[in-house]
């Protein structure tokens, strides 16, 4: 699976990255905000199976933000929204079934559980 993680701190991204690559198969794009994420996206949307991206991002655009274009200009990408108020993501997404939710910090096992359902669906 390839997998795009959105996070404005690098250090987290990269944390993330090396957690989802030793879950095993697959290939991690880190990008630091909204901007270097869509230049992504724009270069390689056919090669991105999920976007993993942070709620709160001070840099211009919220990850839910960057959700809803994504969902729109790519919608054969999952999306996992991570944050430290999963309340305020759970009414953000407003019980949307294309959009999951994980609380930060996240823990290995956690990435493991929302990946599955992602592997399983076919891809357009």
């Amino acid at each position: 699976m390839n997998i795009l993680v959105v996070d404005d701190i690098p250090l987290v991204g990269q944390l993330i990255r090396e957690m989802l690559e030793e879950l095993g198969g697959h290939r991690v794009t880190v990008a630091e905000g909204k901007e270097h994420a869509l230049q992504i996206l724009e270069e390689s949307h056919r090669e991105i199976d999920t976007l993993i991206t942070d709620l709160n991002m001070p840099k211009g655009i919220e990850g839910w933000e960057l959700i809803q274009l994504v969902r729109v200009r790519w919608p054969h990408v999952g999306c996992v929204l991570m944050s430290g108020r999963v309340e305020q993501a759970l009414e953000l997404i407003g019980g949307s079934d294309t959009v999951q939710v994980l609380a930060k910090p996240v823990r290995f096992q956690d990435f493991s559980k929302v990946l599955k359902p992602q592997i399983s669906e076919p891809v357009a």
